[in-house]
């Protein structure tokens, strides 16, 4: 019977037991397999080189058409693969000594034991990403009034902290969708170097819970 795709890593299977010609899927998949599982690129930043070793793997740095992916050089084909990453796909950055994971739109720092702290200076809108690990938004509002955003759909479970380091006006909202619950209905945090953390209660629900103040 023709092959199926499998799910999570998309491999190739369901040929039937005796079948023939299921020779080249299967080396593709196996090929997959040892890239991807427990993944480790040697970078993300140096472009790929014209003359590979037989175990290269990177993530494609910016200026490609492939960028973000992870290619992986198939000496038996004399090529590159690439496999664009799913959500949640975590690698080992061995020139970085880092961990990252892809959000489903970028790659981040996975925190390994040890806060993550975000810097920002200009009005944010969060992403799935920022709730996984220990990640902190440390916002600036030296420069002005800044709101940290929640946009609709994010799939998220763990809580996010947020700092203001400033003396301007730090304020959370939600975007269209999403309810945000705050005591009193206050959703500023109330001076420089108040904290507060974005609690995710259901779906595009959250409550805002801190140091908050008109």
């Amino acid at each position: 019977m023709p092959a199926v795709t499998l799910p999570g890593m998309s491999l190739q299977g369901g040929w039937s037991p005796g079948e023939s010609g299921w020779g080249d899927a299967m080396n593709a998949n196996l090929f997959k397999v040892s890239v991807m599982v427990q993944a480790r690129v040697l970078s993300r930043t140096t472009a790929l080189p014209g003359s590979p070793g037989s175990t290269d793997i990177y993530i494609v740095p910016a200026g490609s058409a492939e960028t973000d992916m992870i290619a992986a050089w198939d000496a038996s084909a004399a090529d590159w693969v690439y496999y664009p990453p799913s959500a949640g796909t975590e690698v080992f950055v061995a020139d970085e000594s880092l961990y990252l994971y892809w959000d489903g739109s970028t790659w981040r720092t996975r925190p390994i034991g040890d806060t993550n702290i975000v810097a920002k200076s200009t009005n944010y809108t969060v992403v799935a990403g920022d709730f996984f690990g220990a990640t902190i938004i440390l916002m600036d509002t030296d420069g002005g009034d800044r709101t940290i955003t929640i946009p609709a759909g994010l799939t998220v479970t763990e809580p996010l902290t947020v700092i203001r380091a400033g003396s301007e006006r730090l304020t959370i909202a939600g975007s269209g969708g999403v309810v945000l619950r705050a005591a009193d209905n206050t959703y500023t945090l109330r001076a420089p170097w108040s904290g507060a953390q974005i609690v995710p209660i259901g779906v595009d629900e959250y409550v805002l819970v801190g140091d908050l103040g008109a």
